[in-house]
This record gives C-alpha cells, sequence and structure tokens, in this order.
C-alpha cells in the first residue's frame, strides 16, 4: 500500500465518527488500521483521532525524517513556520502538515475571499516580505496558482473555488 492511500484510510476513518462509544471503538480501529498500514511502508505512525472524528492528529516518521499532519476545526499554525510567508486575515486552517528537518511546511485553509483577492493579496505581501514571483497561472474564478522563491526556499501558493467558498494551500520547502 503507498503512502498516499493509508492517508487516504485516515480521511476515510474521519467519516465513522460521532461520539458516541461505538464512534470510539471506531476511531481506534481506524487509528490501527492506519498505524499498521503505514508500518507497511515503513513509516512509523502514531494516529490520534478524537472529537468524534473531526479531529485528526498524525505523528510519522519517514525517511525524511519527523512529520506531523493535523486536520480539524482546532488546527493552528504550526511551530516554526516561517515568519516572512504571509497569511491573510480571516483564514481558517482545516489542515496543517510539517517536517521541521526539512523545512516543509503545508497548509490548508478555507476563507471567503475570492480567488482574485488572494492573488492580490500574494503579489503585494509577498515581495514585500522578500519573495520573488517565478511562476504565475489562473483559469479565472476557478484556480490560481503562484510560486515564489527566496534563499533557498520556495513559496508555493493555491487557490481554488471561489464564490465565497475559497480553499488557500500554502507549501514552502527547500529548493
Amino acid at each position: 500500500m503507498t503512502f498516499s492511500k493509508w492517508i487516504t484510510i485516515g480521511v476515510a476513518g474521519l467519516l465513522v465518527g460521532c461520539g458516541s462509544a461505538v464512534d470510539t471503538a471506531s476511531n481506534e480501529a481506524a487509528e490501527a488500521l492506519i498505524e499498521h498500514a503505514a508500518k507497511q511502508d515503513g513509516v512509523d505512525a502514531d494516529v490520534e483521532i478524537s472529537n468524534g472524528g473531526s479531529e485528526v492528529s498524525m505523528n510519522l516518521t519517514t525517511e525524511r525524517g519527523a512529520e506531523t499532519i493535523q486536520t480539524g476545526a482546532n488546527v493552528a499554525m504550526p511551530e516554526g513556520f516561517p515568519k516572512d510567508i504571509p497569511v491573510p486575515d480571516g483564514v481558517t486552517l482545516n489542515m496543517v502538515n510539517t517536517a521541521a528537518n526539512t523545512k516543509t511546511f503545508n497548509i490548508q485553509a478555507a476563507t471567503s475571499q475570492t480567488i482574485e483577492a488572494i492573488v492580490a493579496y500574494y503579489k503585494k505581501e509577498a515581495p514585500a516580505q522578500g519573495w520573488t514571483e517565478t511562476t504565475s497561472t489562473a483559469m479565472a474564478g476557478v484556480m490560481a496558482s503562484l510560486e515564489y522563491e527566496k534563499d533557498d526556499r520556495v513559496l508555493r501558493v493555491i487557490a481554488t473555488g471561489g464564490d465565497g467558498n475559497t480553499m488557500l494551500t500554502l507549501n514552502t520547502e527547500l529548493k
């Protein structure tokens, strides 16, 4: 089983919980399933599904080192997130994935801002923080992708959706 398949199993595990004792058993079964599948791929995983299945925390040890994945309503900006990466006001974090030893951060958030507003924000704020735009792609009202470089890092910004329900993905890592 590939890494992405067992992550998919983990997300499916989120769908089983509703808060009862049966749901707690289902959460524990999903945790064990994900941990077992990860081990088959040589990944040491510690998975915790809580709040009736609405929140997941995974601590992984992979060939890249230690990684953490958190999803749910109480996700916070990860410790060590670079201060020179602008994040628009009013976003709601949905998922955070970090690999501190490789300086990799993946953030997924929801916002009521339009895709065009997100693009305008990054075209202004990223250069103000020293980032140089290298790529820009857009499909009006559907998706926009921006890429920036600074020193030994790359920043990718992807906005999708629209109509007051925009998903924002930020990825930063070493070049």
